[in-house]
């Protein structure tokens, strides 16, 4: 049987997506990005071209962009963290989609 989702549903399953995330899973609105560098260390490979290279968390804090080295120990679950956020941004662009395209649809009819 084929179920049909009708767009309150649709929305419904958005909800409810969105308010398990802020509920029950770590959120940052940051992105990983992979630094290159080198540590210095006489003899180490990377004073001769081959670089070091670290994830990092880029976040604003206090309107000032900053970056916070990732401990290869915790890597996966910030990069998870990043992610729930992106998708909970998703949704909530969605659900105000829709809740502006329902306004624009009240004021035409006068309502």
């Amino acid at each position: 049987m084929l179920k049909v989702v009708r767009e309150s549903d649709s929305q419904g399953l958005q909800r409810s997506r969105a308010s398990r995330i802020i509920e029950q899973q770590p959120v940052i609105a940051g992105s990983i990005v992979d630094m290159v560098h080198t540590c210095g260390k006489p003899g180490c490979r990377c004073g001769t071209g081959e670089k070091h290279v670290s994830p990092y968390l880029a976040v604003r804090r206090k309107g000032k962009r900053t970056m916070i080295s990732i401990p290869r120990h915790m890597e996966e679950e910030i990069r998870q963290s990043v992610s729930n956020y992106k998708e909970l941004s998703t949704l909530i662009d969605e659900l105000s989609s829709r809740e502006v395209n329902a306004f624009v649809a009240r004021k035409k009819r006068g309502a």
